[in-house]
């Protein structure tokens, strides 16, 4: 008798085998979106960063240009401020009156001279055409003619006179075509200064001359001792001081009014046996009718 054998029935377990492969292999999805994470975070740090940067340039720029409108706007003062002073000095000049009044107060002018003024443009050039005269020229300065009196040099800005020169003799030399004449004038009156001189009611109280007594040496207390003898004759002594100049030999009167006024003049070289001479260059303390200028032989 055959025996029936069953089969056996297959397993239905799957078997899986072990593997060593690390979790991000099996599973990519974590590892991409950290990826993706870092790169979004760089990208915003970035933008960042280009916009501080941008932020920055913009604020210097800004500051750049409020800087250069700022000292645009402060040169823009400067010349206006310049140009304003420019017109004043030019409307000084310009105001022939005001500037003859003030020299007259300082000088003495002939009251029939009206004067020429002409502003100084070009001082180095002034000077090497009389290096005497316009040694000491700037360009602020005024040349004033008065032509047959003197010629003065006038300095707006500190409201002194820098030279001052009489030019009477050099006037009528001129206008009857002579050579000039030295700066010495003589002590010898001219025809019409005699005749000046004979009229009876000429005297010192009637001239009324001013008188300036100035020291030209390094000696002091000259001034002041010749000023009281002046005074006790009479003279009206106005100013007492130094000279500019310390380099007069002699003791020199300056006369500065084309008017005689023979008895204080006689008076005056009576006292101080003192010769009648222009100024020099660079004197700019005259001032008056006469100015005495004591010199090195006088303090001897």
């Amino acid at each position: 008798m055959i025996k029936k054998t069953t089969p056996r029935k297959r397993s239905t377990r799957r078997v899986t085998k072990k593997t060593n492969a690390p979790k991000d292999i099996l599973n990519n999805t974590p590892s991409i979106s950290k990826k993706e994470n870092n790169f979004k975070n760089y990208l915003y740090l970035g933008l960042i960063v280009m916009i501080i940067i941008s932020a920055t340039a913009l604020m210097i720029t800004q500051n750049t240009k409020k800087k250069n409108q700022q000292q645009k706007n402060q040169q823009q003062v400067v010349k206006q401020q310049q140009k304003e002073s420019s017109c004043d000095k030019k409307i000084i000049v310009k105001d022939n009156n005001t500037l003859d009044q003030r020299i007259r107060q300082l000088i003495s002018i002939n009251s029939s001279e009206k004067p020429i003024m002409v502003p100084v443009k070009d001082p180095e050039a002034l000077k090497v055409s009389n290096p005497a005269f316009y040694k000491d020229v700037n360009k602020q300065d005024v040349l004033v003619v008065y032509k047959n009196d003197k010629a003065i040099l006038y300095d707006l800005k500190q409201d002194r006179i820098v030279t001052a020169i009489s030019i009477p003799m050099q006037a009528q030399t001129a206008d009857q075509g002579k050579t000039d004449k030295d700066n010495t004038i003589s002590n010898e009156a001219s025809p019409d200064q005699k005749s000046e001189e004979n009229k009876e009611n000429s005297t010192i109280q009637s001239e009324k001359a001013k008188i300036t007594v100035l020291n030209g040496t390094m000696t002091a207390g000259l001034a002041g001792k010749l000023s009281k003898q002046l005074k006790a004759q009479g003279i009206n002594v106005i100013k007492v001081g130094d000279a500019k100049l310390k380099d007069y030999t002699q003791t020199v009167i300056v006369k500065s009014t084309d008017q005689s006024m023979p008895a204080t003049l006689k008076e005056l070289q009576k006292l101080t046996n003192a010769p009648v001479v222009s100024a020099k260059p660079g004197e700019t303390k005259i001032q008056g009718d006469f100015t005495v200028i004591i010199g090195d032989s006088t303090s001897e």
